[in-house]
């Protein structure tokens, strides 16, 4: 087992929580939004496809159809952990920059989540044909290449080497499932302000 230093694990703590509280906050504002007519995009659900030979990942067609009528063709791609690619809309990752803004920048929690973020990240235009190149960093890093996995994450997009992913999700039953401990968890965690 590697061991890690209490510092990685503080980041990685801290990390968590702001990312929490600005998740925590912008659901809180899309609830409202969504009460007063307004449009909010929201990507759902897992599409197996493929990553070209070139890096090229055609967006599913449900995926498109959002980007199309909420968003735009222009993305930052990134990752968190370089396990995975997460396509985050433009106006998306905006919206944490901003967030970052308001954070010192002397920040290490603030530091650190730059550097991982842009170590993985690229800017990327969809093209007429739909496609999104995946930086290359992440292709080779990610393994996100060939068959893999597009899945929705409410406002950005989560690609994933398909045989991996589904590797990691199935218990040894063959099951893919949550548990009590995990619906319990998510219970807490979802529970609306003021109810």
């Amino acid at each position: 087992m590697v061991e890690r230093s209490r510092g990685f694990w503080s980041f990685v703590d801290r990390s968590k929580l702001l990312m929490d509280k600005f998740y925590s906050a912008k659901a809180v504002l899309n609830q409202g939004l969504s009460r007063a007519g307004i449009e909010v995009g929201m990507f759902r659900g897992n599409h197996p496809t493929r990553v070209d030979e070139k890096g090229r990942l055609k967006l599913p067609a449900e995926f498109k159809r959002r980007v199309d009528e909420v968003y735009g063709p222009k993305f930052y791609i990134t990752s968190m952990d370089g396990k995975r690619a997460q396509i985050y809309p433009l106006k998306e990752w905006e919206l944490i920059e901003t967030s970052m803004a308001r954070m010192s920048p002397m920040d290490p929690v603030r530091r650190k989540f730059l550097d991982v973020t842009n170590f993985y990240g690229q800017m990327s235009e969809m093209d007429a044909q739909g496609r999104v190149l995946i930086p290359q960093k992440l292709r080779e890093l990610a393994k996100v290449a060939g068959d893999v996995n597009v899945m929705g994450a409410q406002t950005w997009l989560d690609v994933v080497n398909a045989e991996m992913f589904d590797a990691d999700m199935k218990k040894a039953s063959g099951a893919v499932e949550l548990t009590d401990s995990d619906l319990m968890a998510f219970a807490e965690k979802t529970k609306v302000v003021g109810s």
